[in-house]
């Protein structure tokens, strides 16, 4: 009980600071989808992703087609 009321409180204070993730995978927590989430029971992803270079790094590399 008391353990359960740490990780609660816990997980109130590092809410949206980027540590809460350091207690679930040490408390081996299961991870819940959000309430309303769009993809609850999580989806597949290809195994490449896209993402915009920086035109600094297309100007300085001649081998990167436009």
């Amino acid at each position: 009980q008391v353990l359960a009321t740490i990780i609660e409180d816990r997980r109130r204070e590092l809410f949206l600071e980027g540590h809460r993730l350091g207690d679930i995978r040490r408390y081996s927590i299961p991870l819940a989808p959000a309430a309303g989430a769009a993809y609850p029971g999580g989806g597949a992803y290809g195994t490449q992703s896209c993402f915009p270079l920086p035109d600094v790094e297309r100007i300085n590399n001649p081998n990167i087609a436009k």
